[in-house]
């Protein structure tokens, strides 16, 4: 199944609007709400998708299939996500290879890296293991896939569509997040998952990619945490 297998049905403006709601509401409520506790800020963000996605499909605007909220063929698809998680893996594991020998040669200075972390404690690991790799998932592919990929893809193509994924995933993380413009890794994550919603037209795929990459960035993070040591061997740094 190839990108070009999926085709937009439903009412082009309806949908193109919606999405471009979801996107902007989510982006705003992040903004508004993230120094209140972040249950609410999250229980805002879902409520808001979900509804718009209520309103899309019971008023026959769109089609539980353009949205990707199909469960047929999904054994198939866990057979491509384990292949190209395989890839995934292997490019993360010879980037940190390399990461770590530019380091220890005094190539790059690690601490803008080290820095940029999800976690410093073990508080901070446990909310990272509820909301990085459970809820994040879900309601940002919801979002960014089930939403505003249709939009785009409603008036621009699915080439289009895919490709815009990534600056859009990459804006959201550096300027609404705050993390620091050096993570290009959001735009490549926000090209790989759109191709996922396009190739299987289903949410559920990007879903559980994007659980794993985050499961992948943690890894890394989590050995910083509990295995300061090894981290500054392979760097050869005193951490």
């Amino acid at each position: 199944m190839s990108a070009t297998s999926y085709r937009f049905t439903g009412s082009r403006g309806t949908v193109a609007f919606a999405g471009l709601v979801a996107v902007v509401l989510d982006m705003i409520l992040y903004r508004l709400f993230r120094g209140d506790p972040v249950a609410l800020q999250l229980s805002l963000r879902a409520l808001t998708v979900l509804l718009i996605l209520c309103f899309l499909l019971i008023s026959r605007r769109d089609t539980p299939g353009t949205l990707g909220l199909s469960a047929a063929g999904f054994a198939g698809d866990v057979r491509w996500i384990t292949k190209l998680s395989a890839v995934v893996l292997g490019g993360y594991l010879v980037l940190s290879l390399a990461f770590a020998a530019a380091c220890r040669a005094g190539l790059v200075d690690p601490a803008p890296v080290l820095e940029a972390r999800d976690f410093v404690n073990l508080d901070q690991f446990r909310h990272y293991l509820l909301v990085g790799i459970i809820i994040a998932p879900v309601f940002e592919e919801l979002v960014y896939r089930s939403l505003a990929v249709p939009a785009l893809a409603a008036w621009l193509g699915n080439g289009w569509a895919i490709f815009l994924s990534g600056p859009l995933f990459y804006f959201l993380h550096v300027v609404i997040y705050g993390r620091p413009w050096f993570l290009f890794h959001y735009a490549l994550a926000g090209w790989i998952l759109a191709w996922a919603f396009i190739r299987c037209h289903k949410v559920w795929t990007p879903m559980i990619l994007h659980s794993l990459g985050n499961v992948l960035m943690g890894t890394g993070q989590a050995l910083l945490l509990f295995a300061p040591g090894l981290v500054g061997w392979l760097l050869g740094k005193d951490l």
